[in-house]
């Protein structure tokens, strides 16, 4: 039954004029006149343009431009849910659709891989081609009048009977036009642009990054020696003691060398604060201070603020004399220098010391050392201060 279009076609099928369609598509409104055999064919379906129009990668590059399709199929209302904003415009059969791309009506002209191929070569149109992929096929089979079930049931035996071979035939004969991509080199050209920006900016990032992570590592570091300084004197404090004392002492103990623990303290310091102030007596712990780094500069020795007016000088040592003749000089240095104040009297400051030295036993502990060297500064001030005591307690060297 010849018609003119497929809305002809359709409406014919509808009216039970036509008894059947070898390809169609089914719809929830084309069953309520028409039965469907399972689909026996699956149709790949394109987007057409003019051949000066680049590649799309998907329907929405389109835009508002209008793009055209055939009025009547099934595919145009799926087209419809799936993309609402398409432009798509009705036309009346392929040829016609095909005709107005060619004259510039339309941007672009939805239809199936196989059609299109088909009119390209019967009509001659050497200035259109395929510029995207529609991301849906056709799902074709043979629809029969509903109200003819022996029909219905020979066109599924048929159907059926296709072999996988058969099926495979006739798609190979549907896809035979090539989807040409053209390289669109603006989008090319603003994704380089993109990506340089992109490079830019994350290098710049990493450097700042990199500097902001210097600058964290840095200030991680002076918050890790704030909190093992003493504020006043800049010696080691407390905390600085409780970690350094037991591993210096380990190391002796390891590697069977002598080590030295002194505990210094300031004499008559309670004196000097309810004399001069505890301003000047923060500035002789501060010379104090001073004079003990002048002369415990060495690699291995440690320099802690015990507490108050009292210090602890810890290392290690191969002669026990050497040791013993530091801590002298030291002494002597600290009684002949005065320590100048703000109202501008110089103080007098000694200090008493007491040494324990040895080589550390495998069996001993940094905490009998200490105890050993309290003991030995007891005995320096009982003995009329301003004095070194000593007390052996490990190994000689």
């Amino acid at each position: 039954m010849p018609t003119d279009s497929w809305r002809e076609s359709i409406d014919a099928a509808r009216d039970r004029r036509c008894d059947m369609f070898p390809m169609a598509m089914e719809t929830p409104e084309r069953t309520s006149y028409m039965s469907f055999t399972t689909p026996y064919l699956e149709v790949p379906n394109v987007i057409m343009g003019r051949i000066e129009a680049p590649f799309i990668e998907r329907l929405s590059d389109m835009g508002d431009r209008p793009v055209g399709v055939v009025d009547g199929y099934a595919f145009a209302e799926l087209l419809k849910q799936r993309y609402p904003s398409l432009q798509l415009v009705p036309v009346g059969s392929e040829q016609e659709g095909l005709r107005q791309l060619q004259n510039g009506k339309l941007a672009g002209y939805i239809t199936t891989l196989a059609t299109a191929s088909y009119y390209m070569q019967s009509l001659g149109l050497a200035d259109l081609k395929v510029i995207g992929r529609v991301p849906a096929d056709w799902s074709l089979a043979i629809a029969t009048r509903n109200d003819e079930p022996i029909l219905h049931n020979i066109m599924q035996r048929l159907v059926s009977s296709l072999t996988r071979e058969e099926r495979e035939n006739l798609e190979s004969t549907w896809r035979n036009l090539r989807i040409e991509e053209r390289v669109d080199y603006t989008r090319f050209w603003q994704i380089l642009i993109a990506g340089l920006v992109i490079t830019a900016l994350l290098v710049y990032w990493n450097r700042k990054l990199g500097r902001l992570n210097r600058e964290l590592a840095e200030a991680n570091e002076a918050l890790s020696r704030l909190s093992v300084t003493d504020n006043l004197t800049q010696l080691g404090n407390r905390s600085y003691f409780d970690r350094e004392f037991p591993r210096s002492f380990q190391w002796c103990q390891r590697h069977k060398t002598g080590f030295a623990v002194a505990m210094v303290d300031a004499d008559h310091f309670k004196k000097i604060n309810d004399t001069w102030g505890h301003e000047a007596g923060d500035q002789c712990l501060q010379a104090l201070a001073d004079v003990m780094r002048e002369h415990f500069r060495r690699e291995t020795d440690r320099l802690s603020r015990f507490g108050g007016e009292e210090f602890i000088i810890f290392t290690s040592y191969e002669d026990a004399s050497d040791i013993m003749d530091r801590l002298e000089r030291f002494r002597t240095a600290v009684a002949n220098r005065q320590c100048d104040t703000c109202q501008g009297s110089p103080i007098e400051l000694t200090v008493s010391i007491g040494l324990a030295y040895g080589v550390p036993e495998p069996t001993g502990s940094p905490a009998e050392y200490l105890r050993q060297a309290d003991q030995a500064l007891y005995a320096a001030k009982g003995n009329g201060r301003n004095r070194l005591e000593a007390r052996q307690t490990g190994r000689k060297t």
